[in-house]
């Protein structure tokens, strides 16, 4: 779950990676083994011979004209709109290791009418395995396996078939380090690579849920995640309102800045708390929020075991959620 924030640092910076004349031509939404050809060939002349590749992360990206999407049903395509499968997306990300150089780097894919094109991206910590890579020769490691296993368990179908429009903000596969984080059952195996769904909140209405799939084994575990309303004011999702993480990942004192359009009354009815995956608050931020004028929020993040967390506050008409990501040694 810590691959939460990793992937929103990534869309940031996806925004100012994909400019110009790949906005004006049409997407047409894979796999993600198809586009691991064209992130290797990247690779290789970036960083040499000898790469692992470590983790794939896909979801919801907004690039300004457009926004990308993992697709978990098909559609019929027609001359604007391509037609896409179960388990396709718009964009995938490829994160590759050099042992010789002990270095990551991040490399997107998309696939445009004249081919696949790519687009490096700076390294990003990932909380992946040491030694672990990826080659998608398992039965589960390509994403249509994985969404068909999906489709069959019975938590995510009830859930997909109550809030048919909700789509994952955040796909990633690797083999995690720091698993214990991620409250899965004991009998659920966690030595192979994971793909894990994260499916964002909306308001009250409509829970978050978080579901894992081994690419190896096949086992799928989804869980309901439902963060506590702060305000009873609040509007989520409509409000406009902003969190800025800092440093995230983080492993000591860490800032959590808000960012509020200007007609927001900052100090009505306002909270602020951090929660773990099952939506129990961990820390209550908000007087730290309050005494520095409510424009920040500071806290140590070693008082907590590593792993995702997040972070949400609500006042008066407006609310935000973002994730936040404790380094693994923080403690």
């Amino acid at each position: 779950m810590r691959t939460c924030s990793f992937l929103l640092a990534l869309s940031v910076a996806l925004l100012s990676g994909f400019t110009g004349p790949l906005h004006a031509q049409v997407q047409t939404p894979f796999f993600a083994k198809d586009g691991l050809k064209t992130a290797q060939q990247k690779a290789q002349d970036s960083l040499g011979s000898g790469l692992e590749l470590t983790a794939v992360v896909s979801g919801e990206i907004d690039l300004g004209i457009s926004k990308t999407s993992f697709y978990l049903d098909s559609t019929r395509g027609n001359i604007l709109q391509p037609g896409r499968l179960p388990g396709q997306a718009d964009v995938w990300g490829y994160v590759f290791h050099s042992p010789s150089q002990g270095k990551f780097a991040t490399f997107f894919v998309i696939k445009l009418l004249v081919g696949y094109q790519t687009q490096s991206l700076p390294a990003f910590s990932f909380p992946v395995t040491p030694g672990a890579r990826l080659d998608f020769t398992l039965p589960y490691e390509n994403s249509d396996g994985m969404t068909s296993r999906l489709k069959s368990d019975q938590t995510f179908a009830s859930y997909h078939h109550t809030h048919p429009a909700a789509a994952p903000r955040i796909v990633t596969l690797g083999q995690l380090a720091g698993t214990d984080s991620l409250t899965l059952p004991i009998s659920f195996p966690v030595d192979q690579p994971l793909w894990t769904l994260n499916f964002p909140q909306q308001g009250d209405s409509v829970p978050g849920l978080t579901c894992f799939v081994g690419a190896r084994s096949g086992d799928v575990f989804c869980r309901e995640v439902s963060l506590p309303v702060l305000s009873v004011n609040d509007v989520a999702g409509s409000s406009g309102a902003g969190i800025i993480v800092a440093p995230n990942p983080g492993s000591g004192a860490t800032r959590i800045t808000l960012r509020l359009p200007g007609s927001a009354r900052v100090a009505d009815g306002v909270g602020m708390g951090l929660y773990d995956m099952r939506g129990a608050r961990v820390m209550d931020l908000t007087a730290s929020f309050i005494s520095n004028d409510f424009q920040f929020a500071e806290f140590d993040s070693r008082a907590l075991p590593a792993g995702l967390y997040y972070c949400r506050a609500a006042g008066s008409g407006w609310s935000a959620t973002t994730g936040v990501m404790v380094e693994r040694g923080a403690r």
